[in-house]
């Protein structure tokens, strides 16, 4: 990571212009998530609120394991 990545939904790079608007949700600020299956299929967008380790986000990743 040595260059900034725009996430805000009018500027956003295409890898988060595609989950922007497959999620409907856009990252208010860095620590925006988005989980994404094995296959690379969207299955979750989480707010930057959400911890990396809060049971919603922990259970749904160990559901795809």
């Amino acid at each position: 990571m040595f260059a900034k990545t725009r996430v805000r939904k009018n500027q956003a790079d295409p890898l988060y212009q595609k989950l922007g608007e497959t999620a409907g949700a856009w990252p208010k600020w860095n620590f925006h998530k988005y989980l994404l299956d094995r296959e690379g299929q969207l299955v979750g967008s989480y707010g930057g609120f959400t911890g990396p380790q809060s049971n919603k986000l922990v259970k749904q990743i160990e559901s795809l394991l």
